[in-house]
């Protein structure tokens, strides 16, 4: 099987980079590796999020655990990805483009914060977002008033917080899948094995229920399969680069739930708003309908009634199948915006594992002080004496979530200009997986942009490389 591009991986970033090459080259043929299948039409919309994906085949557990303790953890094995799941929220911020996704790593004018804000919304126009904010945004604002704050997103209330936009359509999910070009081979329930180099050519051998099969790409690899997955094909493939495996990290948080007495609204987003405070803590305000999502999460816990968590579970699933739930439980996540607890991956057999690094005094101070911060924002809230006992229980787990970046790094393991794997001649990495750090608040967006930008990267050295110009050699302007 051969085509121009192989991408492994079917997430934001990989999509976002397909959809960004044909929108150039509408002739270029491109094969997507994934090792989930798509997702039923009843689990993204909006009343079934997240409570039907929770506990859909495609949820799995994560493959690598970076801390010692953290919360029940998963990743989506689907088309779409991570955007099927998590909250998908998109933070539109010169500062947040400049400073965020590329921290600690070298800069360079095609990665520009204009180019990325350019890709995004190319991203966004594709999907059909709405602009909206949610009905919940301006609540949160007002009870985040009175502690120091920083004023991240742009369409921010001034002074403290800001509403994050809707990535529902209507009341479908507006996920990454739709971004996948007609003209693609999306190949489903294919697991990538290992990258192969054959002379002048680079092929991935995948895994299927039928047997193994190898994919040769004429031009590129496109590796976005996430950090765990990302640097899990690459050891497994026999690479040394230097970084791999190294800068994996994920946000230290505590979960607060709350209860709403009143039915969730269509076409509201998982995560409402989200606030930074100066001391490094985030605050996210998720009001969406997650009652049998938050009992999922529980019952895949360590706790003592993790069967009776997992009934309770199977029983609301079935109830509020076809229906609405009357009330909803939502969550307030404190959480650790910039950790510097970091693990190193590395591959023993067909395993990866992890040294798993206890949290270091900087990301334990700030979550403690955070949890506290968070506790009385969400007495301004929702004051419920039900509230504190949910807490009481949750707020003892103290853990990630499970969005986990690096492994990859760009300026080590990866080129900076076109994120080439250092050592290969036509291997690149895209996607949390190239995050030098982990970005604070959502890092979807952030994929979506990485994506599309490299698709246009590499389209243009393309063109140079046919001009006769060596690559590199031309000035990109912003955007």
């Amino acid at each position: 099987m051969l085509a121009d591009y192989v991408i492994v991986g079917s997430g934001p970033a990989g999509c976002a980079f397909a959809a960004s090459v044909v929108s150039r080259d509408p002739t270029a043929s491109i094969i997507i590796v994934e090792r989930g299948d798509a997702l039923d039409a009843s689990e993204t919309r909006c009343a079934a999020f997240p409570s039907r994906v929770g506990v859909a085949r495609s949820f799995r557990d994560a493959i690598a655990r970076p801390f010692q303790t953290r919360v029940p953890s998963g990743t989506i094995a689907a088309v779409g990805g991570s955007s099927a799941l998590n909250a998908g929220a998109f933070v539109d911020d010169p500062e947040y483009w400049a400073s965020d996704w590329n921290d600690g790593g070298p800069a360079d004018e095609r990665w520009n914060p204009s180019a990325m804000r350019a890709a995004i919304k190319r991203v966004a126009a594709l999907l059909g977002v709405r602009d909206e904010p949610a009905v919940l945004a301006s609540p949160f604002v007002d009870a985040c008033e009175g502690f120091r704050a920083q004023r991240v997103v742009r369409e921010a209330i001034p002074g403290v917080a800001g509403p994050l936009r809707a990535v529902f359509d209507g009341d479908v999910r507006a996920y990454a899948a739709r971004l996948v070009p007609e003209t693609a081979r999306l190949l489903t329930g294919a697991e990538a094995r290992r990258i192969v180099f054959r002379g002048d050519r680079t092929a991935v051998d995948i895994e299927t229920k039928d047997g193994t099969l190898l994919v040769e790409a004429r031009k590129r690899v496109v590796v976005a399969a996430g950090a765990e997955a990302s640097s899990r094909l690459l050891l497994r493939s026999g690479l040394e680069t230097p970084g791999l495996g190294e800068r994996y990290c994920d946000h230290p948080t505590i979960v607060l739930p709350f209860v709403v007495f009143r039915p969730p609204t269509y076409g509201e987003p998982a995560f409402s708003a989200v606030a930074f405070d100066e001391d490094g803590a985030q605050f996210s305000y998720c009001g969406h309908q997650m009652l049998v999502g938050m009992v999922c999460l529980l019952g895949r816990s360590r706790l003592p009634f993790r069967f009776a968590f997992s009934a309770i579970a199977w029983l609301l699933s079935c109830l509020w199948r076809d229906g609405e739930e009357p009330f909803r439980v939502g969550a307030l996540l404190a959480t650790v915006s910039r950790p510097t607890t970091a693990g190193v991956l590395r591959l023993n057999g067909d395993a990866l594992v992890s040294d798993a690094p206890p949290l270091d005094d900087h990301d334990r101070e700030t979550l403690h002080r955070a949890r506290r911060q968070a506790q009385a924002i969400l007495r301004r809230l929702h004051p419920s004496r039900l509230n504190t006992l949910l807490g009481a229980v949750v707020g003892r787990i103290l853990g990630t979530l499970w969005h986990p970046a690096g492994g990859v790094p760009r300026g080590i393991a990866l080129e900076p200009s076109n994120l080439r794997l250092r050592g290969t001649s036509n291997v690149h990495v895209i996607g949390v997986a190239a995050m030098p750090r982990l970005p604070r608040g959502f890092p979807m967006a952030s994929c979506y942009a990485m994506g599309w930008r490299l698709g246009e990267i590499l389209q243009e050295e393309e063109e140079e490389e046919l001009k006769g110009s060596p690559p590199g050699s031309t000035d990109f302007p912003p955007g």
